[in-house]
């Protein structure tokens, strides 16, 4: 059965106090989550689709800076 919860953040909590059996969210924010919030005691099982998140970002486009910065980053996760 699948329980909406308000949050990612309360999903996880409870997760954590065995509270649900599972969460189920977007790989990008899955890792993201992971990594800062839940680091060590929870991990990712099973991914339930191949299917890849689209993402954009919106940059000035006078900051080469931090265009070059992005374009590696999107050419590393991709």
């Amino acid at each position: 059965m699948l329980i909406p919860i308000e949050n990612t953040t309360l999903a996880l909590e409870r997760l954590k106090k065995n509270k649900v059996d599972g969460v189920l969210y977007n790989l990008i924010g899955a890792n993201y989550m992971m990594d800062y919030y839940v680091r060590g005691k929870l991990k990712i099982t099973k991914c339930v689709s191949e299917l890849l998140s689209v993402i954009s970002f919106g940059v000035n486009p006078d900051n080469t800076e931090l265009n070059s910065i992005l374009h590696e980053a999107l050419i590393y996760i991709s």
